[in-house]
């Protein structure tokens, strides 16, 4: 096994957020979450036994909350936990929220009831820690094993690990994660070009077919276009997207120079699988889990005084591999 570095890390803020940065689209921040999604509601889980009932209902992440709750299942599951509390005579109730709670406040509301744990959002979900070095250039290094990541961990402060502690588990739906900062996040630009331009790319089994009726050039990746105005790559991803059939077999890609482009395009270009991009002065640093898509359990090791040592992402866990 063979441990290399990733990239950096920096925490302005002290507050680290561990996430999928291919769905950073759906990261609401302190926006509304659930414009432009299906109708849903955030419920909170009140009272003296609240986090009982909450662990009985087992619906999400954190035990005081459950959020993006379809409207359609609000019923039955407000029927279902009067039903709970009863049988084990819980003294908790649910409390639909009058608005719903955006990305932002849940990640403040995990840290300032537990100091960190699992986010939920839109059916996937992040890791939050609190507490960390804000001045600090910290590295993010990982253990493969046959090329393929066993952990990636962010090394906080050197130290002799007293414990191990879980976190949660962070949901990946893009096959990539991201160690970034909880306040910077705000600031990403996931889908917007920063200059205006973007790529379009395809590549498969029919690409060079596919090229020569379209007159696109080859490239490293396998055929398009770089550094075209928006509505033109646009317009030509729409066209290239069309000829896809049964027949006719290859993938392609729309990429805007936003945030997430300029950490791919390092992603692409390195041995690691990995990147470091900064947004609103704080590095952050993405990769590849080497597995696809899952959840992946999150633990950090603390020194004796309780300091958090370093914040790891199991991926290639014995089972997995």
């Amino acid at each position: 096994m063979e441990t290399l570095t990733l990239g950096h890390v920096t925490l302005p803020s002290g507050r680290l957020v561990l996430l999928d940065a291919g769905s950073l689209a759906l990261w609401s921040h302190a926006r509304d979450p659930g414009a432009d999604r299906p109708p849903a509601v955030d419920v909170a889980i009140e009272g003296p036994d609240a986090r009982k009932l909450g662990n009985l209902l087992g619906r999400g992440g954190h035990p005081a909350w459950i959020l993006d709750v379809p409207t359609e299942l609000l019923p039955s599951m407000l029927e279902d936990a009067k039903a709970l509390a009863r049988t084990h005579g819980l003294d908790a109730h649910l409390t639909l929220l009058a608005a719903r709670v955006p990305h932002l406040q849940r990640a403040l509301n995990v840290l300032t009831s537990d100091g960190g744990g699992q986010v939920d959002f839109h059916g996937l979900a992040a890791v939050v820690l609190d507490g960390l070095p804000t001045s600090e250039r910290m590295v993010v290094h990982g253990e493969q094993r046959e090329e393929r990541w066993k952990w990636v961990a962010l090394d906080v402060k050197p130290g002799v690990a007293a414990r191990t502690e879980g976190l949660g588990l962070v949901a990946v739906d893009a096959a990539r994660l991201m160690f970034a900062d909880l306040t910077a996040l705000g600031s990403w630009n996931h889908d917007a070009p920063v200059d205006g331009l973007a790529d379009v790319v395809f590549w498969g089994r029919d690409d060079a077919g596919v090229a020569r009726e379209v007159g696109a050039p080859s490239i490293p990746e396998g055929y398009g276009w770089t550094n075209l105005p928006l509505a033109e790559a646009q317009a030509r991803h729409q066209k290239i997207a069309a000829l896809r059939s049964d027949e006719r077999l290859f993938a392609v890609d729309f990429r805007p120079h936003s945030d997430h482009f300029q950490l791919m395009k390092q992603v692409r270009d390195s041995a690691t699988g990995s990147g470091t991009v900064t947004v609103a002065g704080a590095q952050m640093c993405g990769f590849m889990t080497t597995w696809g898509d899952g959840w992946f359990p999150v633990e950090r090791d603390v020194d004796a005084d309780g300091r958090t040592l370093r914040v790891r992402v199991l991926l290639g866990l014995d089972d997995r591999a």
